[in-house]
């Protein structure tokens, strides 16, 4: 709950910040213009980290007196005890009638490796994995670069599938530490507490608030290429056209009055929006990635071809450039770190699954990183053999927007976003 309603709070925020802050191209502003805009960007910051400070306050985390995510866990004891006659039935009612709902609140809210595994990836596979091509053409514009891109990838998967499968062990003892008190640990924060102390878990509340900023803003600028290119692809012009007022308006219409919502159910119908449109995505780009396809200078005459459409430095190109030096792995390694960052969900994700055990929570991570690697290499294949070094930070930029496909993946992406 606390990492849900630190994203959707600072969503608001950080996409104005983008609209503000970004453009298609760099221009010259003037020193008045400049400082005016950094004055409502730190008024937004401040306003977003007040929001993470309560989010992350026991007060807040503190929602029912059985479950307890995040924050102070002394302040969540306090707070558990001022509901008397709740927790007095809890502790002290022993009737099978009782132990027979528990178990069945339980069974409902548990989870088996394959369904466990389909959120693992949800959560893990988004549009991150769209600039994934541009960093292997930060390595170079031979297709040769995709062997050090690859070895990249899997090597931190499986660093990401250890750290998360650690998490669970630690979560096990842990468990055990507390099972006199009759608490289960749910969240990273609480396994700090425990292992590291109190005083120190600010860090964690600091490091779930750096993530969110970051992936909302990063956000706002996919959103405000994304309606930018469905804007020209349906013949809009004029103010409406520019990214910058489409992230404005996708902020205001659209994202504030979502960030007000008590409950965030209402948008689970839209998580599936974002893995059709992956799929679908996934589709496209392999078939836009075939021999003689309407992005290949060899394609057969009268074919369709974008070419025409696009800009010189969206055209593919290989072998201009070659192989760049090492340290240009550095630009694929921090895209390729957050594509596997779903560790704020780990000791949830233990205590939610079926027969819990260390083995299963094993062959889960196995699953859910294994799989992620996979999607996201074929992500990354694909649209750097299309493009090859002209990829761009957003995948989907590179395609034309008289590509219906490309159209139709942009849409559903927007819309996921």
């Amino acid at each position: 709950r606390s990492s849900q309603l630190t994203t959707t709070t600072t969503a608001a925020c950080l996409s104005l910040v983008g609209s503000l802050v970004c453009k298609k191209s760099v221009t010259r502003i003037d020193a008045k213009n400049y400082i005016d805009r950094m004055k409502i960007i730190n008024i937004l910051l401040v306003i977003a980290a007040v929001t993470t400070s309560k989010a992350f306050s026991p007060a807040t985390n503190a929602l029912s007196t059985t479950n307890y995510r995040g924050g102070d866990l002394q302040g969540s004891k306090k707070n558990i005890s001022g509901s008397g006659r709740a927790r007095v039935n809890l502790k002290t009612s022993s009737s099978s009638s009782e132990k027979n709902e528990a178990s069945a609140a339980d069974d409902s809210t548990s989870c088996s490796i394959p369904m466990a595994s389909f959120n693992l990836i949800k959560g893990a596979v988004g549009s991150g994995v769209l600039s994934l091509p541009a960093g292997v053409a930060a390595i170079g514009d031979v297709k040769s670069a995709l062997v050090p891109a690859s070895s990249m990838l899997f090597t931190l998967g499986a660093i990401s599938a250890y750290t998360f499968h650690l998490l669970g062990r630690l979560t096990v003892v842990a468990n055990n530490e507390s099972a006199e008190n009759d608490s289960k640990v749910t969240s990273i924060g609480q396994l700090w507490e425990k292992e590291i102390g109190a005083s120190s878990s600010w860090l964690i509340s600091a490091a779930i608030f750096l993530t969110c900023f970051g992936t909302c803003l990063a956000y706002s600028i996919i959103l405000g290429d994304t309606l930018t290119s469905l804007a020209q692809t349906f013949g809009i012009n004029g103010l409406f056209a520019t990214r910058r007022a489409n992230i404005a308006a996708i902020s205001l219409l659209g994202v504030y009055p979502l960030s007000c919502l008590k409950s965030l159910a209402a948008l689970a119908p839209v998580s599936l929006t974002g893995i059709v449109g992956i799929l679908i995505t996934c589709v496209v780009m392999a078939i836009r990635a075939l021999p003689g396809g309407p992005y290949s200078t060899t394609a057969a005459v009268g074919a369709t071809n974008y070419l025409a459409s696009l800009s010189a430095e969206l055209r593919p190109s290989f072998g201009v450039i070659g192989l760049r030096s090492p340290k240009s792995l550095l630009v694929l390694s921090s895209m390729t770190a957050t594509a596997f960052l779903v560790h704020m969900a780990g000791p949830e994700v233990y205590q939610t699954l079926q027969n819990p055990t260390l083995v299963r929570f094993g062959k889960l991570s196995a699953i859910g990183f294994g799989s992620t690697a996979l999607i996201s290499a074929f992500m990354m294949a694909v649209g750097f053999f299309t493009f090859g070094g002209a990829c761009k930070g957003m995948i989907l930029n590179n395609y034309s927007t008289l590509d219906a496909g490309a159209t139709l993946c942009r849409l559903l992406m927007g819309v996921s976003l």
